[in-house]
């Protein structure tokens, strides 16, 4: 997790993370067929939300009822582990 001080050194993940800043939805759509965990962290590095995935390669994810502020999507893979911020705007 983010709190572990991994040192992440593998290729990205291809996804697309939209938008940021967000709102109410972010959504994450995913580019190749592989299986991913998504994780979302606080800037103190609490876990807020562990989104539902909608179908194999599109998250749709509720973000309304989280304070603004700047936020840590974790994406994780069997080979890969990537991290990505985003700001909630209210």
């Amino acid at each position: 997790s983010i709190a572990d001080n991994t040192c992440f050194h593998s290729k990205p993940i291809n996804y697309q993370l939209y938008p940021n800043p967000v709102k109410n939805y972010l959504y994450l759509n995913k580019h190749v067929d592989e299986n991913i965990q998504i994780l979302i962290y606080d800037i103190n590095g609490h876990k807020r939300i562990l989104p539902k995935q909608d179908n194999n390669t599109h998250w749709c994810i509720d973000c309304q009822n989280l304070p603004s502020g700047i936020y840590f999507v974790e994406l994780i893979s069997t080979s890969k582990h990537q991290l990505e911020k985003v700001i909630v705007k209210r």
